[in-house]
């Protein structure tokens, strides 16, 4: 009961093999500052959730694991790298 108390307050527990609520939490800020935001303000899960399937072939993003999680996250990092290429390239 210590363990699971002590991973609740660190964010850090989960049901076995899914995602941490920080993965879950880095992805939609990667997700928002990458732009994928809805006129309400809120990230767009549409666009979330078809990238996450492109990158991982699981359908939403609550349904992640905790290496598809990973491979998500790395995947957008790429995606932010090729970007800021482009960009420098054009200035």
């Amino acid at each position: 009961a210590i363990t699971v108390i002590d991973g609740l307050s660190a964010g850090t527990y989960t049901t076995h093999g899914m995602m941490s609520a920080l993965q879950y939490s880095y992805m939609q800020g990667l997700a928002r500052d990458s732009g994928w935001i809805e006129e309400s303000g809120k990230v767009d899960l549409n666009r979330l959730n078809c990238f996450i399937l492109s990158e991982s072939k699981t359908k939403k993003l609550e349904w992640v694991t905790v290496s598809a999680a990973s491979n998500v996250i790395e995947a957008f990092k790429e995606m932010r790298k090729r970007e800021q290429k482009e960009t420098e390239a054009v200035l």
